[in-house]
């Protein structure tokens, strides 16, 4: 007596429950018609606000003091010489960079350097205002003046808001093996 046949075709086993598959396929045949053209509009449009903004907005540039020299952005400004008075220090290399710290709490920074092949010059006082660091700067950018004021919120942020006297507004960042200094460059502009 043969309790199981071996020989037996392979009879396909249902999986899932009993609702035909043509319908589900219908279904979404039919959302894919109407909703289709739609959804991929939609879609387009939120990738071209994405670029857009992409191209718009500047990438955050970084500056700090690190050791012997001054990094903002790609420019990197080896220390020079010290200042009669030891709290002053210039830094040189594509701009010349004097640091000052009058031991009162405040630190000013003078730049200068060549744009266009026209002497560009910016100063920046730095103060300390509860729970942030405030840096006002002004530049002379050849179109006429313009002022910013950077802030610092010292609660564990590192990044710079800067707003210009136009009201754009820029981020600098401050690298986390670097210290804050004064920005006395038109970042952004």
């Amino acid at each position: 007596m043969k309790l199981i046949d071996r020989d037996a075709p392979a009879l396909p086993v249902p999986l899932g429950d009993a609702t035909p598959v043509r319908l589900a396929r219908r279904r979404r045949r039919w959302l894919l018609r109407r909703h289709g053209p739609t959804a991929a509009a939609a879609g387009g449009c939120v990738a071209a606000v994405a670029g857009a903004m992409l191209l718009l907005l500047p990438a955050p540039v970084s500056a700090s003091l690190n050791g012997d020299r001054v990094e903002i952005g790609a420019m990197t400004l080896g220390r020079v010489a010290a200042g009669a008075d030891a709290r002053t220090v210039l830094y040189g290399g594509d701009a010349s960079y004097a640091l000052s710290e009058p031991g009162d709490g405040t630190a000013r920074a003078a730049a200068s350097w060549m744009a266009g092949g026209v002497m560009r010059t910016a100063a920046c006082t730095l103060h300390r205002a509860p729970l942030r660091l405030v840096d006002e700067c002004s530049f002379d950018v050849g179109s006429g003046a313009l002022t910013c004021i950077d802030v610092l919120d010292l609660r564990g942020a590192s990044t710079w808001q800067r707003t210009y006297s136009d009201g754009q507004r820029v981020e600098i960042t401050i690298p986390p093996a670097g210290a804050a200094i004064p920005v006395p460059f038109p970042i952004g502009r």
